[in-house]
């Protein structure tokens, strides 16, 4: 499908909430507050017109002001893309976790938890996955203070 139309049909769907969608580099991007999320998701999923069966990825980016989670879906079936972005504050950076729509976003989720420390809300298993447990701080956020020491695993 298109992203003209893809994006018409969205908004459509989604007329009652706000959403912003934008394209950048033949990529359609729908922007999402994160009270809304967990319903655009299970709608992108569930919907007949979209059925987004599959989610590539979560991640986020450290931006100056907030925390910008982002989930790659596409679906197989229609043979499309969307990326959906969710901005929170660095102070409380959480939201609900997707895992119930889709499985995969159990090892993306606790991953973006461990390097960025976002916290998804019912996650099944929040725990860190790459690095240590009493690891300190998250590395990937730009105010991490990398230490002198590390602590090797068998020291």
């Amino acid at each position: 499908m298109e992203n003209i139309k893809l994006k018409e049909q969205l908004l459509a769907k989604f007329e009652n909430i706000k959403i912003d969608a934008i394209e950048i580099s033949n990529q359609l991007i729908i922007i999402v507050s994160k009270e809304n999320l967990f319903g655009v998701c299970r709608a992108l999923k569930e919907n007949a017109a979209f059925e987004f069966d599959y989610l590539s990825f979560v991640t986020a980016v450290d931006r100056p002001n907030n925390i910008e989670v982002v989930y790659e879906l596409i679906s197989t079936k229609k043979n499309h893309r969307v990326r959906v972005k969710v901005n929170l504050t660095k102070e409380s950076p959480e939201i609900d976790s997707v895992t119930g729509l889709w499985a995969g976003a159990n090892w993306h989720e606790r991953e973006t938890y461990d390097l960025f420390g976002v916290n998804f809300i019912n996650h099944p298993n929040l725990t860190r996955i790459l690095t240590p447990d009493d690891f300190e701080g998250f590395p990937f956020r730009k105010d991490y203070k990398n230490p002198e020491i590390v602590r090797m695993p068998n020291d």
